[in-house]
């Protein structure tokens, strides 16, 4: 929860601009100071133009109707964002979040740290699987924001997502709701389905939006997208199909067709939504229907889906429990109390804790947020450091600095003394130095040549023993005998650009290292016997080559990719590959003589088509502490 006297709601929708400032009041509710929109045209949903026409608009807003608020709470657009609901095993909290790490690689459309994401608990299966919402932004996307929201001198504190706002929005007016009931919030280019029933909430994003309507329409009639959108919503209304007689104004009659064909195609995707919330949550059908967002103001709308669920449709009111200001219009605000679903929910996060709570704002700035905050208290210790330093000197200065300097003048007259003798000592340290640096340089040169034997016989260790540790894990917890299987497909050294003619590290069955680059780990070392026929037959094809003519090399190897394969165990237990591959990362982070824990780990995992295969893979980088040269 923030705390602040007024503040901003902004939701930068894909196709209108929505502002509203907030504050709370004397009794801790809500009250609603401003409001503006403002269209943003076609344009709005092209990332391209959307930073300049958003700073625009804003602009254009705030000269309407000045608003003191500095604080702002923002709604990135449903279009940009990535949200899932994924479900994991009842685990242990010390484990959820790196199976949360993991699923968010597996599920998020884009690398890790291109994105900002966040996940939040949401509610509980009736077979005890925790139910998690999983969003995520790409960072430069964020970045737009913050830019558009702060070049106006507003302080950008959350960054929010539709399907969260909304759901905080409907829990605030409704409070919760033990039969099914569903919001349907429609959007410029996307539309939202949340499902809210006995304190569980599912959400589901949409890729139809009243902009379909607008562009078939400007294309059929041959007009401009923004004529064909004040026509549409001027004149426009959604066909009730059947025997009903159409309007005299052809255009009239051929923009509620095409209203009517695009809310259809939505109604079908809404259908599946609801069959998926049945089957893979176990909820029920809706069994009343609510109506939000600036899709759903076309004369007829609530009628066209009380045709198609056959339940009760109204339209959401975000302001049933927000007072209103006698400053506003009430006029204004009842053509688009619909729409202000993210606007009130985005104003809640400055009132209480929410039910959902996402915060998409860049690490970046929110560590630059911090240290605004403190900055006052810097300034004050700052002083107060330097009021003490300055009496500190004037004490020094006056009872201590005089008789101290006539002793400093004798220590420095025994110092010349010694100089002579300090000098040859010097000179002997100096030797001594550089014969250890040339001893350091012969011992680098022994390691090295053993290096690679090293690297290869701690992993095989590390297979063994994770294999040990989850056959044992797996038979005590499923009572009967359960035996993991685990190795190494892929052995490939990360190698530099090189002009030399070095052979290429990938093996012809399947990848690994060259014998060249593995050559002087080899040479004079004893293959252990326990290691498997791969690894051994590696070894000894580098020890087989190895001669004393190999040219050396001042190229380094600092990462490399290892791919492991195992059996598949998923029958055994929905988590047992997870727990095979966190295992096995754990026991090579462990080995900190050969790699940095810090920067060895799994970044991928998973190539199974179904949970019937018979194996798995999933790889994990290592990052070498000492580099091999090759």
């Amino acid at each position: 929860m923030l705390s602040a006297k007024t503040f901003l709601s902004l939701d930068y929708g894909a196709g209108t601009l929505k502002l509203a400032e907030f504050e709370v009041t004397e009794s801790g509710g809500l009250r609603l100071k401003q409001f503006g929109f403002r269209p943003l045209g076609l344009l709005g949903a092209q990332d391209s133009a959307r930073e300049g026409l958003l700073k625009k608009a804003f602009g254009e807003v705030i000269a309407e109707r000045p608003v003191a608020a500095k604080l702002a709470n923002v709604c990135a657009p449903g279009y940009q964002v990535f949200n899932k609901f994924i479900k994991l095993p009842p685990v242990d909290s010390s484990k959820a979040a790196q199976i949360i790490q993991y699923e968010a690689q597996q599920n998020i459309p884009f690398p890790l740290n291109e994105v900002v994401w966040d996940y939040q608990k949401v509610g509980t299966a009736a077979d005890g699987a925790v139910e998690i919402l999983l969003v995520a932004i790409k960072s430069d996307l964020v970045e737009s924001l913050f830019r558009s929201t702060s070049d106006s001198g507003r302080n950008l504190q959350v960054v929010d997502v539709s399907v969260a706002a909304l759901s905080n929005a409907f829990r605030y007016t409704y409070g919760q709701s033990e039969e099914c009931a569903m919001l349907l919030d429609i959007g410029a280019k996307t539309s939202n389905v949340l499902f809210f029933e006995k304190g569980r909430f599912f959400c589901r994003s949409l890729n139809i939006g009243a902009n379909a309507i607008t562009q078939e329409f400007a294309a059929e009639a041959k007009m401009p997208f923004a004529q064909a959108e004040q026509f549409k919503i001027n004149e426009g209304f959604v066909s009730l199909g059947g025997a009903y007689e159409e309007p005299d104004n052809p255009k009239q009659a051929q923009v509620s067709k095409i209203a009517r064909n695009v809310l259809t195609r939505l109604h079908i995707q809404i259908n599946q939504t609801i069959q998926f919330y049945q089957k893979q949550n176990a909820g029920s059908a809706p069994s009343k229907i609510y109506l939000s967002g600036g899709g759903v103001t076309l004369p007829y709308t609530a009628e066209f889906f009380t045709e198609k669920f056959g339940v009760q449709v109204e339209y959401f009111n975000p302001l049933q429990n927000v007072e209103i200001a006698p400053e506003v219009n009430l006029e204004e605000l009842q053509k688009v109390g619909h729409c202000m679903g993210e606007l009130v929910g985005l104003a809640l996060r400055n009132l209480a804790e929410c039910p959902v709570e996402m915060n998409l704002v860049p690490l970046r700035v929110r560590e630059s947020q911090k240290l605004e905050q403190k900055k006052p208290f810097f300034i004050a210790s700052v002083a107060a450091l330097v009021i003490g330093l300055f009496a500190l000197g004037w004490y020094y200065g006056n009872k201590t600095v005089k008789p101290t300097r006539a002793e400093l003048e004798q220590i420095e007259q025994k110092i010349a003394t010694l100089r002579g003798p300090s000098s040859q000592v010097s000179a002997e340290k100096e030797q001594i130095s550089k014969a250890m640096t040339s001893l350091n340089e012969m011992s680098g040169w022994v390691n090295e040549r053993f290096l690679w034997f090293d690297i290869l016989n701690n992993l095989h260790e590390a297979m063994i023993e994770t294999e040990q540790e989850v056959s044992a894990n797996l038979t005590a917890d499923m009572g009967k005998e359960v035996k993991a299987g685990l190795w190494i497909d892929q052995f490939l050294p990360e190698l530099p650009d090189m002009e030399t003619g070095l052979e290429d590290p990938l093996s012809s069955e399947g990848g690994g290292a060259s014998s060249a680059s593995l050559m002087r780990a080899s040479r004079g070392r004893r293959i252990d016997p326990r290691m498997s026929g791969r690894y051994a037959r590696l070894m000894a094809s580098a020890a087989e080559v190895a001669t004393d003519d190999t040219p050396a090399n001042t190229n380094e190897i600092r990462e490399i990719k290892v791919i492991c394969k195992g059996v598949n165990l998923k029958q055994q237990r929905i988590t047992a590959n997870d727990e095979l591959a966190f295992k096995f990362e754990e026991k090579i982070k462990g080995m900190t003589n050969l790699f940095d824990p810090n920067e060895t780990s799994l970044s991928a995992q998973s190539e199974m088509t179904n949970a019937f295969a018979n194996t798995f893979s999933f790889t994990v980088k290592l990052k070498l502490k000492t580099p091999v040269k090759i």
